[in-house]
């Protein structure tokens, strides 16, 4: 699955003009471009949009409000666990802006999928929107998930939308675009987040990181 190790090397190049990458280092970031040899992950970030892929993530999640954790799960924990997954993080505003702002996520989920995770793209992602509804309010489902290809890779996208409920900002109706990429042994869940709402919309900036997603 995927384009390939021979093109996805191609993309690397065109990514790093030129440049190598140094011995033992897995990741490379040069302006817009991002790669991961290990993974091969390869994406271009929305021009002026902050790229954060080697601090903490679990802060990234500080403050977000949700509801109905298990019994004996504490936020803390919760944020931990989405972390511990969590590849990169896109934003139009960085952490600069105290306010709602259009951002990428990625996630890798298990490296022995399928096997850890059976069942279709279509079953995991059911299993995701009863999951993110009862964690988040007023979640409802916009468009029913759907079989694609992301970078020859089978895909299934839905969107949802909910009400982002954080402590620090006032709490705003997001969009939430999933999709649930098969790499093959590996799992990819990406969510592309603005708010109409809000005046915060950027389908172009979407559909050109989707376009510039390479998956070897």
């Amino acid at each position: 699955m995927g384009i390939g190790r021979r093109e996805f090397l191609k993309f690397v190049a065109t990514a790093l003009g030129g440049l190598a990458i140094e011995p033992g280092r897995e990741i490379a970031v040069n302006g817009d471009y991002y790669v991961n040899t290990r993974l091969g992950l390869g994406f271009v970030k929305p021009g002026g949009w902050t790229l954060d892929v080697f601090r903490d993530f679990a802060a990234k999640h500080e403050g977000q409000v949700v509801q109905n954790l298990p019994a004996g799960v504490d936020e803390e924990e919760f944020r931990r666990d989405q972390a511990a997954t969590m590849v990169a993080t896109i934003s139009k505003y960085g952490d600069a802006v105290r306010a709602f702002g259009p951002s990428i996520t990625v996630f890798k989920n298990r490296e022995d999928y399928p096997s850890s995770m059976p069942g279709s793209l279509e079953a995991l992602a059911r299993g995701g929107i009863e999951g993110w509804g009862n964690l988040l309010r007023e979640y409802e489902v916009l468009e029913a998930p759907s079989r694609g290809e992301v970078s020859r890779c089978a895909c299934v996208r839905f969107k949802a939308r909910w009400l982002f409920e954080h402590r620090d900002i006032e709490p705003v109706v997001v969009e939430d675009e999933t999709l649930l990429i098969d790499q093959g042994s590996l799992l990819y869940t990406i969510h592309l987040y603005d708010s109409p709402e809000a005046g915060e919309t950027a389908p172009e900036e979407f559909a050109r990181f989707l376009e510039g997603l390479h998956l070897a």
